[in-house]
């Protein structure tokens, strides 16, 4: 059992140039910053994304824009990157957090909105914390 634990530890922790930060709602602040620098090591293009939005997908030389489901011959090269390098944000995010964290978010369908909520939802909780323990020490 002990074993289990220490191995579940080391796994979850993601002290790895191949794996991203896990992130189990402790320590946003940590994990963000892991992230960060494990997302540019990876492609900067890729932080790009998460931190602006992904780039629209152009149309085609017909001037429509493809419809899901279509063909993949029916997309140009610089669309199928374009698609390509959001997803690949996404799975890098989905990779690092809990399921837990995932419910919260899965809704997003950009990398950024994921990024975002994820900001939203924990970034804010140190300045609570942070307030919190100032008023339980004036009440002391």
């Amino acid at each position: 059992m002990a074993g289990h634990q220490i191995t579940e530890t080391v796994l979850q922790e993601g002290y790895s140039t191949r794996r991203p930060s896990y992130f189990n709602s402790q320590y946003y602040s940590h994990w963000k910053k892991r992230m960060k620098v494990y997302v540019q090591s990876i492609d900067y293009r890729a932080w790009l994304v998460i931190q602006n939005r992904p780039r629209l997908i152009p149309n085609n030389n017909d001037g429509k824009k493809p419809i899901k489901g279509e063909s993949i011959f029916n997309y140009t090269k610089e669309q199928l990157d374009i698609m390509q390098t959001n997803a690949r944000e996404i799975n890098m995010l989905y990779c690092a957090i809990s399921e837990e964290e995932y419910k919260k978010i899965s809704t997003c369908e950009t990398a950024k909105a994921i990024w975002d909520k994820l900001k939203n939802i924990h970034g804010d909780t140190i300045k609570v914390k942070k307030i919190e323990s100032k008023l339980t020490l004036k009440e002391s």
